[in-house]
């Protein structure tokens, strides 16, 4: 079983304390991006909530086959371009930073240094004496 979380879920620590007492088994990726919910249950069916906040917040229940291709090849391009939780895990409090964060996401994301750098607005530029 897989599950794609939001960088935030490090924040989580009641969450991250059931995932590992429950769910032992799950792999754990975490995305920088912001994720809506979205729960693929198996390849029949798909919870996908909508809505940005509570007031506006519902949820459909998917089970067209075409949708819920999509909604699989979404996840996948987004696990594909995760951290594992673990990975994350053993970041410092320091890397945990909202620049340091973004850093990290955009190297690990397979960019180049340089579009990394651009992306986050810093210079690629080698540091002399190094």
């Amino acid at each position: 079983m897989s599950l794609l979380g939001r960088v935030g879920l490090m924040d989580e620590r009641y969450l991250l304390k059931c995932l590992e007492r429950y769910a032992s088994g799950v792999d754990v990726r975490l995305i920088g991006e912001p994720l809506h919910g979205m729960v693929l249950a198996d390849g029949s069916v798909s919870v996908v909530w909508t809505g940005s906040d509570e007031l506006s917040r519902e949820a459909v229940l998917v089970r067209a086959p075409a949708v819920l291709r999509n909604l699989r090849t979404l996840f996948m391009i987004s696990w594909n371009g995760s951290a594992a939780l673990e990975d994350h895990r053993r970041l410092s409090v320091r890397t945990r930073s909202v620049m340091a964060r973004r850093i990290l996401m955009a190297l690990s994301s397979g960019r180049t240094d340089e579009a990394a750098a651009r992306e986050i607005g810093m210079s690629s530029a080698p540091i002399e004496g190094t």
